[in-house]
């Protein structure tokens, strides 16, 4: 009981985050999240790099 709960609070951010990104951002942002959480899982900078540009342009897009 104590686990699933644990599980749910921990989930629940992300699953705010994807939400977000699919209603606001489209699925650019979609992608992108999933870009950087491969490129933070397997540490790879180049793809959280990118990821992070694209996240960046996409927020920033309303400014320009």
């Amino acid at each position: 009981m104590l686990a699933t709960l644990i599980e749910l609070l921990c989930s629940t951010p992300v699953a705010t985050l994807h939400a977000l990104a699919q209603w606001r951002y489209g699925v650019a942002g979609l992608m992108a999240l999933a870009l950087l959480r491969v490129g933070i899982r397997r540490r790879n900078a180049m793809c959280s790099a990118v990821a992070a540009m694209v996240l960046a342009a996409l927020v920033t897009r309303p400014a320009l």
